[in-house]
């Protein structure tokens, strides 16, 4: 009877023994996967943190150097004032127009004002940049007695490539004119306009 009870103490004492072994076992299989996760996590933020590679610009360099320098063409548009041929007699058209006045018509302003409003709004013709085209092109306009600008065309020889076109069109959106006079009378006339269109480098 008591050999049967000794068994079961030891029994129960080996029993709790093996679930001792069991939980420290599992115990220290949790701080091993812990410890592992901890790691991929530290070595993932380093990673990360720290990448060893530097990302590479995706600017093309490969054709730096061997472009030339463009020498880049200025367009320049200057006017000169008219010549006026008073050796010729002083006559009107069958319209009533002046081939010229006494007293010349002019420009709002003056000279400097008429060259500004010039600069400012004409364009050189990008055919004629290309074809390196240039010269001076005669805008011939009347001026009636009120002074409003009309009836412009190009005189003389034609350069082309928009030239007389865009000179034409700047003429013709010029505000009025002081009239030309003739014995102290506004009268409408005609006006020739030197226009010079010339490339610089």
């Amino acid at each position: 009877m008591n050999f049967n009870r000794l068994n079961l103490i030891l029994a129960g004492v080996l029993s709790g023994f093996c679930l001792v072994l069991l939980v420290t076992a599992c115990n220290n299989s949790d701080k091993s996967g812990n410890s592992s996760t901890s790691k991929t996590k530290n070595d993932s933020t380093s990673t990360t943190a720290n990448p060893t590679s530097t990302p590479v610009s995706t600017t093309d360099t490969s054709t730096m150097g061997t472009r030339t320098n463009a020498v880049k063409r200025v367009a320049k548009v200057t006017i000169t004032p008219p010549t006026m041929d008073k050796s010729a007699a002083m006559k009107t058209d069958d319209k009533g127009y002046y081939n010229y006045t006494e007293t010349a018509p002019a420009f709002r302003g003056g000279q400097n004002s008429l060259e500004n409003y010039i600069t400012n709004n004409i364009e050189y013709p990008s055919d004629a940049m290309d074809n390196n085209a240039e010269g001076t092109v005669y805008v011939m306009f009347t001026i009636d007695e009120n002074g409003k600008v009309g009836n412009a065309k190009t005189t003389g020889t034609k350069i082309g490539y928009g030239l007389e076109e865009e000179a034409i069109k700047v003429v013709n959106g010029m505000t009025n004119w002081t009239p030309g006079m003739n014995k102290g009378k506004k009268v409408k006339g005609w006006y020739t306009l030197p226009i010079t269109y010339k490339l610089e480098e």
